[in-house]
């Protein structure tokens, strides 16, 4: 009897020692079943290539008046920015524009800023 008392008294002990301490159940498998989580990246960044705009240089606003004289010394009356001016072939104003050729009815300038040629032709 004492045996029996004894037991009971133990898997008492017992039962209320497991009911006092619960270990969280982990289970080992359970990574392998469950899919991954996806990953979220707040922080993301896009760049982008951010292209020059380029420069936009105006025409010279050269007008024509006159041309006067023979091939190889010609001359020519321009008004350019309100200002009437004599030009020949070779002359130039520093910066803006060059006197390439004078013909009959027009004269050809290199824009020196654009880099291009421009024909101005008698108004």
């Amino acid at each position: 009897m004492k045996k029996i008392l004894s037991m009971l008294m133990f898997t008492s002990i017992g039962m209320g020692f497991s009911q006092e301490v619960q270990k969280p159940y982990y289970d080992v498998f359970r990574k392998l079943i469950q899919p991954k989580a996806k990953k979220t990246n707040c922080n993301l960044h896009i760049r982008r290539e951010i292209k020059p705009i380029p420069k936009v240089i105006s025409p010279l606003s050269i007008k024509t008046l006159g041309i006067t004289g023979v091939e190889g010394s010609r001359v020519a009356i321009i008004n350019y920015k309100g200002h009437q001016t004599l030009i020949e072939e070779g002359d130039s104003k520093p910066g803006v524009y060059k006197v390439l050729q004078i013909d009959e009815d027009k004269v050809v300038f290199f824009h020196i800023k654009a880099s291009k040629r421009e024909t101005s032709i008698i108004q």
